[in-house]
């Protein structure tokens, strides 16, 4: 109970609804599980990668909202003879437009490269897991 209000809560505000649940991934594989899991049942997610928001952006507004905390989804491989280092981090975010709302989830890779004492971005790659309905005019950024 103590989570779910801390969960419920950013520096300035209070979540309207209490989030019904929160989950912890430990790997892509329960990510994936997850989302498709709620998606399927027509259960409301939020991201959050751990920290404090200003902004309230992570609150539940409506009933049943489900809470995934991703801070324990995090990938870093190191080449230290290449000078390469790649990424890997879990994001979500939100699409809406009038009623419709539509939420995301997925990955976001870099491979960067040592060159000349610059870091220098090899490939820059996004992997949504529900991928099939965002809408065609709002592009994601990163």
């Amino acid at each position: 109970k103590e989570s779910l209000s801390f969960y419920s809560t950013d520096v300035f505000e209070v979540a309207r609804e209490p989030a019904v649940a929160i989950v912890r991934p430990a790997n892509a594989d329960e990510l994936i599980q997850v989302t498709q899991a709620c998606i399927k049942n027509e259960v409301p997610i939020i991201a959050r990668g751990g920290g404090a928001s200003y902004t309230g952006g992570y609150l539940p507004v409506v009933k049943n909202t489900l809470i995934i905390d991703t801070q324990n989804l995090k990938a870093i491989e190191i080449n230290e003879e290449d000078k390469t280092c790649k990424t890997r981090t879990a994001f979500a975010y939100t699409e809406t437009r009038g009623d419709i709302l539509e939420r995301f989830s997925g990955w976001a890779s870099h491979d960067l490269k040592l060159v000349d004492n610059n870091i220098k971005i090899d490939l820059k790659r996004i992997d949504l897991i529900n991928f099939d309905a965002p809408f065609s005019n709002i592009q994601l950024f990163m």
